[in-house]
């Protein structure tokens, strides 16, 4: 246990202009990838590659808020292990360790040695085809999508303590509907310094994102072209082990700062109102009751508030929450793995008119490796998260998802997921339930130029009492292609 995950996010700017993303792709693959295709490079009986998610519209399908993702400290990508210890065989099955996280030295990327720093450029270029691009019931439209996200990562090789730098951007070009276009980007800088290794240490970690709404956001307001925010976000952790006791104490500040949203023939949407600052405080006690055992109670508090007093609607949506839950963290012998927990959460809202949401909440994250070839990932999670729907003072987002992934070649793994959100609205009568499910397959080809292909299906569902809905389906066919060093 007592395990705590390095940040690596991402970040930049861009304003670009292109119209032949193949021809894009066929120069970077002469970069990155051909000098270094050497079928003698790949034993196909020892190493594979890593799979990843469907590009589709997110499951709310994450652990509890506040809960960082679960790594030792200094077990970060294409580090060697400290001194004194041997390396694991690649065969053996490790702790923690799932198809897609095992470590394939010879089809992992290397980075590039700055002084005492290991720098991981990298680009990405989907080329997505979507049969319902604006996520609606009626006069469905088809797209081509070509997206290009270059990254750089920045990570420090030190025993110990860590700096990570990270600044990627994600530009999005569509074929059509060229109003739908756009550039997102992400920065961050993280750090942790280690008082004793593993048991004693403090994480910071500062983010800036410039993203853009979905069309299939619930808060989605349709204008002429995807309504663009900032959001800034800072991150503090502070984790004590003795003996048997561990405490952990996390803290979250976010803001949000949205775009109006620009309607045809009209001034805009005025998004003023949704501008927000989110403060989060989480503290956390665990007890190792066996060795890879450790139950754990973690106390949550919340502040929600708004910059505008009253929004458009006349609504004070600014709140305030509690959330309790207690649980388990285990590993037994690196064959099933993960958390579990159940809970209870209450929001609180300043307007008499908004009501209040007490609940249940259950939820949790398994991971079982079926064989040393085939893992198995169950997950489900509820949280109460915020709207500006009407007179809707918040929903609560219930999900879950399972996850197969499988290796068939050790250069080549094969997925299937599944998976279902409800959101329940509370002052309103509006229940959605949203359906997943996709498979797709990834070719490691060096440890410089790897392909994947997937496919997948959504279908929400959705009723209000005013009779109206938002039901659609679509269907996603996603190639990509990614360049590393």
């Amino acid at each position: 246990m007592g395990r705590i995950g390095l940040f690596r996010v991402t970040s930049s700017v861009c304003n670009l202009n292109w119209r032949y993303p193949i021809g894009i792709a066929s120069a970077l693959f002469v970069l990155f990838g051909a000098a270094n295709v050497d079928a003698g490079e790949i034993d196909s009986k020892k190493y594979g590659y890593l799979s990843e998610n469907l590009n589709l519209p997110p499951l709310d399908l994450n652990l509890p808020p506040l809960e960082l993702a679960q790594m030792r400290p200094n077990q970060t990508q294409n580090q060697p292990p400290p001194a004194g210890e041997e390396e694991a065989d690649e065969d053996e099955q490790l702790e923690g360790e799932t198809v897609l996280t095992r470590v394939r030295e010879e089809l992992d990327p290397l980075g590039v040695t700055v002084g005492s720093y290991l720098l991981f450029p990298k680009i990405t270029i989907d080329e997505t085809y979507t049969t319902n691009v604006f996520f609606v019931e009626n006069n469905k439209s088809e797209e081509l999508i070509t997206t290009v996200k270059p990254e750089f990562v920045l990570n420090s090789d030190w025993n110990n303590h860590a700096v990570n730098l990270t600044a990627d951007m994600t530009l999005g070009r569509h074929v059509r509907f060229t109003r739908e276009n756009y550039e997102d980007y992400h920065g961050a800088v993280d750090g942790r310094f280690d008082v004793v290794i593993d048991e004693h240490f403090i994480f910071g970690d500062l983010e800036y994102f410039r993203l853009h709404e979905g069309r299939a956001s619930p808060d989605n307001t349709v204008g002429e072209a995807p309504t663009g925010y900032s959001q800034y976000q800072a991150i503090f952790q502070y984790f004590l082990r003795l003996n048997r006791l561990s405490f952990t104490v996390d803290s979250t500040n976010t803001y949000f700062d949205y775009d109006d949203t620009p309607i045809a023939g009209a001034i805009g949407t005025n998004n003023d109102d949704r501008d927000r600052k989110e403060y989060r405080l989480a503290v956390k006690t665990g007890y190792e009751i066996f060795p890879d055992v450790e139950a754990f109670l973690r106390v949550s508090g919340n502040k929600i508030s708004y910059v505008d007093q009253v929004d458009d609607d006349g609504f004070d949506r600014d709140s305030h929450g509690l959330e309790v839950v207690g649980g388990s963290e285990f590993d037994f012998g690196g064959t099933v793995f993960g958390s579990l927990f159940a809970g209870a959460a209450k929001q609180r809202y300043g307007d008499a008119n908004l009501r209040n949401i007490t609940t249940a909440i259950v939820g949790g994250n398994v991971d079982w490796n079926i064989t040393t070839l085939t893992t198995l990932n169950v997950n489900a999670n509820q949280s109460v998260q915020e709207t500006t729907s009407g007179d809707a003072s918040g929903f609560l987002s219930s999900s879950a998802g399972v996850r197969a992934d499988h290796e068939l070649l050790r250069n080549l793994l094969l997925n299937a997921n599944l998976g279902v959100t409800q959101a329940k609205y509370k002052g309103i009568y509006r229940h959605e339930y949203t359906y997943q499910g996709g498979l797709g397959m990834k070719f490691m080809i060096t440890r410089n130029f790897y392909t994947s292909a997937n496919y997948g299906f959504t279908s929400k569902q959705s009723a209000d009492g005013e009779g109206g809905d938002a039901d659609y389906k679509t269907h996603d066919v996603v190639l990509k292609l990614e360049m590393q060093l």
